[in-house]
């Protein structure tokens, strides 16, 4: 059968296409069918008429042209511009300026129209202003000056500065204005034209810090601006944070943490430690100390005492504001910490930001969750020692938070003995942070230890504990084996061994008088009383009582009472037995110290 052959569409060839050169400009034919007729039909009217004189030709292209543009302009691409494409290094600049930029998005821009003035008359405008009485004049004389610090930030002229600080030295309320302050904080953030490489000159922000504190001294309730811009420079380059030049601006700010800051002498005992060979690692330099922070070691130090005039100025400035601000900086906090990012990619400044909000509980409970992989990464080492002490001399509430924390700091395990020192350097810090800390560390140290996850640092955290309170410690330890004692299941032999490891790690500084006394201290808590097991609670805590006694026997006092057994004498008063403290024996001879281990021989 003959079937009807479909038809077939042929494409136009080369030679069917419309001659004559394209229309002028960047012209391009889009969309459908229709478009392509039109863009056809605009061609043809742009070819010029065969006949006429050349000024009419001229015209007749014109109206030509103007009637194809009105033909084409919708479809009519937009003219590219003519910067080349960015390279790995471009995207990355405008990658960091888009999040300083969105760091803290809520601070507002000037609002007030900046009246700029010629530096060397800056001063009689201001005066001229001041004896009309107008004050907006003023506002916008000094917003005008500010401009041009920020236009010349590199290099400022030194006539407008030094007038902006004579003028806050006479007359430091002109500044404390809305429009001002707006103005001058934004000499504070980061200027997304400079090269997002250098921090550039801080000559300016130390100006503006100045005259902020001006302006602000002798209030007492400061505007919550100042903590933006203080935490956006903060996570930012710290241009202005880590100056000497605004400490005391920065020391009003960060009262609203109300964060306890540890000292940097406090910071580098576990540096000189090291240094002096106790720790056995060497006098090596910490792997995460760079060499600008050791040259300015001693600096910080020498600076760390404030001088009477500025403890004057220092003072509580955002009580009013105390909740707004904590949880700005708490939504701060959490959406810094809560990206999703590689362990090496946080930020070390990050990290010097939690050390100065521990003050808040929330702080300190985000923080000590990452601090053993922050501690145990070689490029945060430095500033996570900075946060673990700040973390531990903070915790001073024995909240529900604080013992959560002190939960996550027995757990930490660290291997390298620089680290171990430091640790147990910000243990005592936590100790002495709040008065209930050593008895909720003790507890703690002892159930992790009878845990399946034990920490090998656990008998090093009880050591230190008994070093820092001798009398206090051993009362809480008892207070412990009663405890566990009290459970229905018998941890009587697990309570020996226990207590046999916990003198051998201390090597017998223990108080072994307060720690039998504690064992028989009368206990009025519910569960006590309401007790199960009475009979058996007296057996078990007689029974350590006895083990205590026994391991109270040091091994010098064993070489004693064998060389007293076979004869042997060292000197005329050995073998002389002093009374005991606990069970009132005294005389010759060493067995008093098998009942309770006080007698020394």
């Amino acid at each position: 059968m003959n079937r009807a052959k479909p038809t077939t569409v042929r494409r136009p060839s080369a030679a069917a296409k419309p001659s004559g050169h394209p229309p002028p400009g960047d012209f391009i034919a889009l969309g459908s069918k229709g478009q392509a007729n039109e863009s056809k039909t605009a061609s043809t009217l742009l070819k010029p008429a065969p006949s006429g004189l050349p000024s009419e030709r001229k015209r007749d292209a014109a109206a030509a042209l103007s009637s194809a543009s009105a033909l084409t302009g919708l479809t009519k691409r937009p003219k590219l511009s003519s910067t080349p494409p960015l390279s790995a290094l471009g995207r990355l600049a405008e990658a960091a300026v888009a999040e300083k930029r969105a760091i803290s998005p809520s601070i507002k821009e000037p609002s007030v129209v900046p009246i700029e003035v010629l530096p060397t008359v800056l001063l009689d405008e201001i005066e001229a202003a001041e004896l009309e009485g107008n004050d907006d004049r003023i506002e916008g004389v000094l917003c005008g000056a500010v401009k041009q610090l920020k236009v010349t930030r590199a290099k400022p002229d030194s006539t407008l500065y030094l007038s902006l600080m004579y003028l806050a030295k006479i007359k430091p309320n002109i500044f404390a204005t809305e429009g001002v302050i707006e103005a001058l904080c934004s000499l504070l953030r980061r200027d997304a034209s400079i090269n997002f490489k250098a921090k550039g000159n801080s000559l300016v922000s130390v100006l503006a810090c100045n005259l902020l504190m001006a302006a602000y001294e002798e209030d007492e309730n400061w505007p919550e601006i100042f903590v933006k811009v203080y935490i956006e420079d903060s996570l930012g380059e710290r241009i202005w944070v880590d100056s000497p030049h605004c400490k005391t601006f920065v020391d009003n700010i960060q009262t609203a943490f109300n964060t306890r800051m540890p000292p940097r002498s406090v910071l580098l005992q576990g540096e000189a430690g090291r240094g002096a060979g106790d720790l056995g690692a060497g006098s090596s330099p910490h792997p995460s100390l760079t060499e600008e922070e050791d040259s300015q070691t001693e600096l910080l130090i020498a600076e760390e005492k404030l001088s009477p005039e500025q403890e004057g100025q220092l003072m509580p400035r955002y009580e009013e504001l105390a909740e707004s601000v904590e949880e700005y900086v708490l939504d701060m906090l959490r959406d810094q910490l809560n990206r999703r990012q590689p362990i090496d990619n946080v930020s070390r400044n990050l990290l010097r930001l939690l050390t100065s909000t521990c003050g808040y509980k929330e702080v300190r409970l985000l923080a000590v969750q990452k601090l053993e992989m922050w501690l145990q990464n070689p490029k945060l080492t430095r500033p996570a020692q900075d946060l673990l002490m700040s973390v531990c001399m903070n915790c001073n509430t024995h909240g529900s938070e604080d013992m959560d924390v002190i939960s996550h700091l027995i757990k930490i395990r660290l291997k390298p003995k620089v680290l171990l020192n430091h640790f147990m350097l910000c243990i005592r810090e936590l100790l002495s942070a709040h008065k209930d800390n050593l008895g909720s560390t003790i507890k703690l140290v002892i159930f992790n230890e009878l845990s399946s996850a034990r920490n090998p640092n656990n008998m090093q955290v009880l050591y230190t504990a008994l070093q820092h309170s001798s009398d206090l410690a051993p009362k809480f330890l008892a207070m412990v084996f009663q405890d566990l004692l009290t459970n229905k299941d018998d941890y009587l032999r697990a309570s020996r061994a226990l207590l046999r490891e916990i003198i051998k790690q201390t090597k017998h500084e223990i108080n072994f008088q307060a720690f039998c006394l504690g064992l028989m201290q009368e206990r009025k808590e519910p569960q006590y009383l309401e007790m199960e097991f009475k009979e058996r609670f007296v057996v078990h805590i007689t029974d350590v009582l006895a083990v205590s006694m026994m391991l109270g026997i040091t091994a010098q006092v064993k070489e004693a009472g064998i060389a007293w057994d076979k004869g042997e004498k060292r000197s005329k008063d050995a073998g002389v037995a002093r009374p005991c403290s606990v069970g009132g024996v005294s005389g010759p001879g060493w067995w008093p110290v098998v009942l309770c281990g006080c007698t020394v021989l």
